[in-house]
């Protein structure tokens, strides 16, 4: 067939037109989302946001969510201690509390298994061990696990692999549930 003939066949064939559809109409989302009510209690599923001042025993401030660094995180989502979320769940918007946790339920009590005397010629030489520095140990059987230097001598190194949080009560000042998504 040639070209010609094939145009002239395209030509011939009348193509029906689609009937108009109606425009759609324009759906918002904000038109579906309501609005959050203020006094509602945060839940599992919600993502929160709170500011805190965490301590020691003894006053040291190990962790601090302020207004302009809070602390987000979605409830029973395992983002968080989960005495933590337990203490927010139930929390409306503006509410604050103090808080401390026992150890066992935040990371568990100091073990004295945990710490550790190798030999100093197990590090390569030259690598700078120093009390108070964290290293990447190997064991046998392919586990390994970031422990604390807490001594050194000429042919030992005693290690600690506890958390550096292990055994303390955590209390968390000014607990304040600023928002729920």
């Amino acid at each position: 067939m040639s070209d010609s003939t094939l145009e002239e066949i395209l030509n011939s064939v009348e193509v029906a037109e689609r009937p108009a559809k109606a425009p759609r109409k324009k759906r918002t989302l904000a038109a579906k989302v309501k609005p959050l009510d203020p006094r509602r209690a945060a839940d599992n599923g919600d993502r929160v946001t709170v500011e805190y001042t965490a301590t020691l025993p003894n006053g040291r401030v190990f962790d601090k969510a302020t207004s302009d660094n809070p602390f987000s995180f979605t409830l029973g989502a395992n983002q968080a201690l989960p005495a933590f979320e337990y203490a927010i769940k139930g929390m409306t918007i503006g509410e604050t509390k103090t808080i401390t946790i026992h150890p066992l339920e935040a990371y568990g009590i100091w073990k004295e298994e945990a710490v550790i005397t190798v030999e100093r010629n197990t590090f390569p030489a030259g690598a700078d061990i120093q009390v108070g520095k964290q290293v990447k140990v190997a064991f046998s059987g392919g586990t390994e696990q970031v422990m604390k230097v807490v001594g050194v001598i000429d042919t030992e190194v005693k290690l600690d692999g506890n958390h550096p949080l292990a055994g303390y009560p955590l209390t968390y000042h000014n607990l304040t549930l600023q928002a729920i998504e």
